[in-house]
């Protein structure tokens, strides 16, 4: 009552599971996550303040042909991100191979990145970080 009082929206306040159960059963407004902007940001500068809020963030997969942005829960393992590519990558899982988007982007390809030592290789518990890509080793 304190904070709301005190007109904390309730998206900025950090609840105990037993807490966020009864809030999320309530949906109030407030618990939605909100951004507050000044009106001079760009449009890439409202996206990662809507994502940092809303707790997501990007990885991305390259290959030869196309390369791909996926969305997941900041904090997500190799794993989560191999199932959101493939339920049988998630399955057959190796391990997996994660190299910086400014990295990345020094080397041609995902190959390239390998030979300069710059892709590392993780196993199924590595968080992955925002914006890196992923290669994922797997047999099914």
């Amino acid at each position: 009552m304190e904070l709301l009082e005190q007109e904390t929206p309730l998206c900025d306040i950090e609840f105990n599971d037993e807490e966020m159960e009864m809030m999320t059963a309530l949906a109030p407004i407030s618990f939605k996550p909100i951004v507050q902007i000044e009106g001079s940001e760009d449009l890439n500068t409202i996206i990662k303040l809507s994502l940092d809020k809303a707790n997501y963030m990007f990885f991305y997969t390259s290959g030869p042909k196309e390369s791909h942005a996926w969305l997941v829960d900041k904090g997500s393992e190799i794993i989560t991100c191999a199932e959101k590519i493939h339920s049988d990558l998630a399955r057959g899982f190796i391990k997996g191979d994660v190299v910086s988007f400014e990295d990345y982007m020094k080397c041609h390809n995902f190959n390239d990145c390998k030979s300069k030592g710059v892709a590392k290789l993780v196993d199924r518990d590595y968080i992955v970080q925002p914006n890196e890509i992923i290669e994922i080793r797997f047999n099914v």
